[in-house]
């Protein structure tokens, strides 16, 4: 192994702009991922860049399994793309009603 490796970028620990809590949505300038713990403003967080995870869904939304999936400005899984950044794509199928779905997060 090469003594250039940092590590396999599945997380990335970053500094809270404000109170986070674990498992809801990171959205960052151009990626996106899922809070690993809860942490208060100015705090070390742990992210996950990638890994499948339930995550707060847009309702009236009906998803397919392997569709294109965007985060909002305000923390909630999209598949209207529009100015949202990229978080990763429909781990299966969810309904329109669905106000959580599984989404594989490869930002």
């Amino acid at each position: 192994m090469t003594n250039k490796y940092i590590g396999s970028g599945d997380k990335q620990s970053i500094v809270a702009a404000g109170a986070v809590t674990q498992g809801s949505i990171y959205v960052g300038t151009s990626r996106a991922g899922v809070y690993l713990e809860t942490a208060g403003t100015g705090d070390l967080v742990a992210v996950a860049l990638r890994g499948v995870f339930t995550l707060s869904k847009t309702s009236g939304q009906a998803w397919t399994n392997g569709q294109a999936i965007y985060a909002t400005s305000a923390g909630v899984a999209t598949s209207t793309v529009g100015s949202n950044i990229p978080l990763g794509y429909a781990w299966g199928a969810a309904a329109s009603g669905d106000t959580t779905a599984a989404v594989d997060v490869r930002s």
